[in-house]
């Protein structure tokens, strides 16, 4: 039985065969191996010669008999088979068993596996991230030797510190205060509230869970540090909201730059505002009026968005005259002979055009 194609024989192969020391059925066995095992060491041979070269080596390797099946199949390889350009063409990596059976497994199936392996890791992370968060969440379903307080929402009680929420927020401390005069038994009803909107808010506010504020709680936060004066998870709210929109800059849709703006101006959260005018003042008028919502704006808003893109006009058609009138300058005096009557010479004009390309690219 022959042995399969190894590298040294393919170096031996391509450094002799100019001598015709190989005869035509070695030669003949040898390409038919490389084409069926597609080999690593063949695919690195002929991927760095030119089709020319294929051609040429294709030649001193088989004899005239032969030449015009096996440089066929050599330049199929060089060409198409086990081309890197052809993006559609998948890159074979085999594997020779002992047996001389071929392994394939193609660089697509190895990118499929790959992604399935990343799908896999993301989904893990999420489910131990869910239980991490019950777990944190499991702390105020039971009382314990630091909770003396009993909050109950939509008829479920959650058992919470006194202390914790009185240090946190204004509002709940003077709940408690008055409460504890009227009953030993201290338990605070939360009418309107939402079980697991409550249950998210002292995820985030105690200080030994100090859950993220994320894309999916943040308004809920929101709320509740408004209506709980909580102004410490405000700000982490209004941060989160800040770094979003510098991280979404150039791709944020003009819909929710509305929804963020309407944000701000309920919660009054100045610094993202001021954020969106900046980013409103440079989008398509046409795109922010065919927003719904837009309109719905106070007039002093979308005036200021308006004005704040008018003074951008304003600024970028200053920048171009002034350069327009230094290159008239510059032109009249140095270029006469390449002028085209009272216009520009061609260099200057592209000298104009530039800067106004740079100032409306801006806008």
């Amino acid at each position: 039985m022959d042995e399969p194609l190894q590298v040294n024989d393919l170096v031996g192969l391509s450094s002799s065969s100019s001598s015709g020391s190989y005869c035509t059925s070695e030669a003949s066995i040898d390409n038919k191996l490389l084409v069926e095992s597609g080999c690593q060491a063949g695919r690195s041979f002929v991927d760095n010669i030119s089709d020319k070269e294929a051609d040429l080596h294709a030649q001193r390797i088989v004899s005239q008999d032969d030449c015009s099946t096996t440089t066929t199949v050599l330049s199929t390889m060089s060409r198409h088979a086990l081309s890197t350009d052809r993006p559609n063409s998948p890159l074979v990596e085999s594997v020779v068993r002992k047996d001389g059976a071929p392994e394939k497994l193609t660089r697509t199936q190895k990118d499929g596996q790959n992604t399935k392996d990343r799908e896999m890791d993301h989904v893990n992370k999420d489910t131990e991230s869910e239980k991490e968060m019950e777990s944190i969440a499991a702390s105020f379903l039971q009382a314990n030797d630091t909770s003396d307080l009993r909050l109950v929402c939509e008829g479920k009680p959650l058992y919470v510190s006194r202390i914790v929420l009185s240090i946190v927020s204004p509002v709940l401390k003077q709940m408690f205060d008055s409460r504890s005069r009227e009953q030993s038994v201290i338990e605070i009803p939360l009418p309107g509230k939402s079980y697991g909107d409550i249950l998210e808010f002292l995820c985030c506010v105690y200080p030994d869970k100090l859950k993220p504020v994320t894309e999916q709680n943040v308004i809920t936060l929101l709320d509740l540090a408004d209506d709980y004066k909580v102004a410490s998870l405000k700000l982490r709210c209004e941060q989160y909201l800040l770094e979003e929109l510098t991280r979404n800059r150039k791709c944020i849709s003009p819909g929710r730059l509305v929804r963020t703006i309407q944000l701000a101006d309920q919660y009054g959260l100045e610094r993202i505002k001021h954020q969106c005018f900046e980013i409103a003042t440079r989008t398509s008028s046409d795109l922010l009026e065919n927003v719904q919502g837009f309109w719905d704006l106070s007039h002093v808003h979308t005036a200021t968005i308006f004005l704040q893109r008018l003074k951008l006009f304003e600024s970028a058609s200053k920048k171009v005259s002034k350069r327009l009138t230094e290159v008239e300058a510059h032109c009249s005096l140095y270029h006469k002979n390449d002028r085209w009557g009272d216009n520009l010479c061609n260099k200057c004009l592209a000298s104009v055009g530039k800067v106004a390309a740079v100032e409306i690219a801006q806008l």
